[in-house]
């Protein structure tokens, strides 16, 4: 468990210790955050991982040509 205060969501230090995150740079871990941090408050929680939504269109597949 990498979640060290108990508060809720993950703060930008925390997730650093996420094993697929040390083996990163400083730069590259930042950049990682950034991009999950959806809502910019500087912490991954829920509302950085909303649910799929359901009415999402689903694709025809592609049919593969001979």
């Amino acid at each position: 468990h990498h979640h060290k205060d108990g508060d809720g969501p993950l703060s930008s230090g925390e997730s650093r210790e996420i094993p697929w995150h040390k083996d990163k740079g400083e730069d590259e871990q930042e950049d990682r955050f950034e991009e999950m941090d959806k809502n910019k408050d500087l912490k991954l929680d829920a509302a950085d991982f909303p649910p799929p939504n359901e009415k999402r269109e689903k694709r025809a597949p592609v049919e593969e040509k001979d």
